[in-house]
C-alpha cells in the first residue's frame, strides 16, 4: 500500500514532462503533458493531434513563418469542431509559444545530440 507522500509523488511524476528524456523519444502521452504543462487547453491540443515531435517540428515551420494566418485558419476549425466556440488568440499564443520553446530545444537537441534539458558547458583555461 502506497503512503500519503508516495501516491502524491505517483500523481505529480503523471504530470511532470521527463526532460531527461530524449525528445525524439516522446510519445503522444508525453506531447500531451507537455501541452498541459504550459497550460494549453486539451480541446487546442486535440484540434492538433501531434503524434510526434517531428510533425511538431515540421508544423513550427509554418507557425514561425506565418503565424496570423495560421492562427486564422484554426480560429475556424475550432469554432467548427467546438459548436461555435471562439478560439481566443491569447490561447493560440499559448500553444504558439509551447510549440516554438519545444522545437527550438529540439532543433538545439539535433544539432548537439545531448538530451533535452542538458546543457552544454566550456572549460575554462584558468
Amino acid at each position: 500500500m502506497l503512503t500519503q507522500p508516495q501516491k502524491e509523488n505517483e500523481i505529480i511524476k503523471s504530470i511532470v514532462v521527463d526532460v531527461k528524456k530524449p525528445l525524439e523519444e516522446w510519445t503522444v502521452d508525453d506531447i500531451h503533458r507537455w501541452f498541459d504543462s504550459r497550460k494549453v487547453p486539451d480541446t487546442l491540443v486535440k484540434l492538433y493531434d501531434f503524434q510526434s515531435i517531428a510533425e511538431m517540428q515540421e508544423y513550427s515551420v509554418k507557425l514561425r513563418t506565418d503565424p496570423k494566418k495560421e492562427f486564422i485558419k484554426y480560429e475556424k476549425r475550432y469554432a467548427k469542431c467546438y459548436a461555435g466556440d471562439e478560439l481566443e488568440e491569447y490561447i493560440f499564443n499559448r500553444f504558439k509559444n509551447a510549440v516554438l520553446s519545444l522545437t527550438n530545444n529540439y532543433s538545439e537537441t539535433v544539432e548537439t545530440s545531448m538530451p533535452f534539458g542538458q546543457t552544454l558547458t566550456s572549460k575554462s583555461n584558468a
